[in-house]
């Protein structure tokens, strides 16, 4: 895992990132493909709240063949692992914990 910097906001149902810029390029540079997907769901804000948990819609379009995806809830900072044959996350953990795995 490499975290990336913060991208331009999207509505949801939109997805204008095509490019992620790594915060450490020498890092990302020494990482190996994975199979599976990950994305993050938004915070939110007062009048605005998003689910944090793998949503109807992320089990359709998951990554086939038993990968595992990742989602990260930003509001509730916590990471789900799912699949396409789960209909609820394999696993979660704190986004805290998650981090501790990265490299600094």
């Amino acid at each position: 895992m490499s975290p990336s910097k913060p991208g331009p906001y999207a509505p949801p149902g939109t997805n204008p990132h095509t490019d992620f810029e790594p915060k450490d390029r020498e890092l990302a540079g020494k990482m190996t493909d994975v199979s599976g997907g990950a994305h993050v769901h938004p915070k939110g804000d007062k009048t605005r709240h998003f689910v944090q948990p793998p949503s109807g819609k992320d089990y359709e379009k998951a990554s086939g063949g038993g990968r595992i995806n990742i989602v990260v809830g930003a509001q509730n900072r916590k990471v789900y692992f799912y699949s396409d044959t789960s209909t609820k996350p394999i696993a979660q953990m704190k986004l805290d914990d998650f981090m501790k795995g990265v490299p600094k």
